[in-house]
């Protein structure tokens, strides 16, 4: 029997980020960015893998600005 291999991203390929962003530049929709705290970073994939973030999660040290 062969052994197969399935790999993913949650957040997609690179492939998709691109045309995902070239939408958005292509319709006028802006990003919305969403600030977790660095303190908070292994929060932040368990939110992805929920299915809840609808913007961009960026990681800021030392607290949300």
């Amino acid at each position: 029997m062969d052994d197969h291999v399935l790999t993913g991203d949650p957040t997609g390929s690179a492939r998709d980020t691109e045309k995902t962003m070239r939408f958005a530049q292509t319709s006028g929709e802006s990003r919305m960015v969403g600030r977790t705290p660095l303190a908070q970073a292994n929060a932040a994939p368990q939110r992805i893998w929920e299915g809840r973030p609808r913007f961009l999660i960026v990681l800021v040290p030392g607290g949300v600005q």
